[in-house]
């Protein structure tokens, strides 16, 4: 299991890795593995769990049990927040059928969402900023609506990997487009 995403590029009914040189190339996949930040994040739950049952069995007076619920519920919330905050993401470019296919699933369910390809201006880096600090990345897809589309729900505490993942995006749409159905407006 892979901590940060990776892409990959598969050419019609074969799943071989990235190559972004093959002109028989249709789709291109791209998928966050987020197992260790889930396992991360489940370790705050268990440690609420704890300490919810260390103040029911063995608070010593009334203000370590409200002290202790407080820490324990806080850890529960905390943790079951950003597991549903940061659900793994596969975004499918799919030139033959024409559509954007984006999956997100987590421990809170699943979600599919669907649009055109030549929906798509560009990939580009969504910047925001840390709570305690600084800048934090994610790539996204710009929409030719002006909406931005994140197709990766997780932050990176560097540009290094969503420049990556923008760019081979942004490679596999410039060289493909002419394949790209275009959008017909009603």
């Amino acid at each position: 299991m892979r901590l940060f995403p990776y892409c990959r590029v598969d050419p019609p009914r074969v799943h071989s890795g990235w190559d972004a040189g093959r002109g028989d190339t249709r789709q291109a996949v791209f998928r966050d593995s987020p197992g260790l930040f889930w396992a991360f994040y489940l370790l705050f739950p268990i440690a609420g769990m704890a300490v919810l049952y260390m103040a029911w069995t063995d608070s010593p007076d009334r203000l370590t049990y409200v002290i202790a619920i407080v820490i324990g519920f806080s850890h529960l919330t905390g943790g079951a927040y950003m597991l549903w905050k940061e659900p793994a993401s596969e975004v499918k470019l799919d030139i033959p059928s024409g559509r954007l296919e984006i999956r997100r699933w987590g421990l809170f369910g699943k979600q599919r969402q669907g649009l055109p390809l030549a929906s798509i201006e560009k990939a580009e880096i969504e910047v925001g900023e840390h709570a305690e600090g600084g800048e934090i990345y994610r790539p996204a897809l710009l929409l030719r609506s002006g909406e931005r589309l994140p197709s990766s729900m997780f932050w990176y505490q560097t540009e290094t990997r969503c420049t990556e993942i923008v760019d081979r995006v942004n490679e596999f749409l410039i060289s493909r487009r002419h394949l790209i159905p275009q959008c017909h407006q009603d």
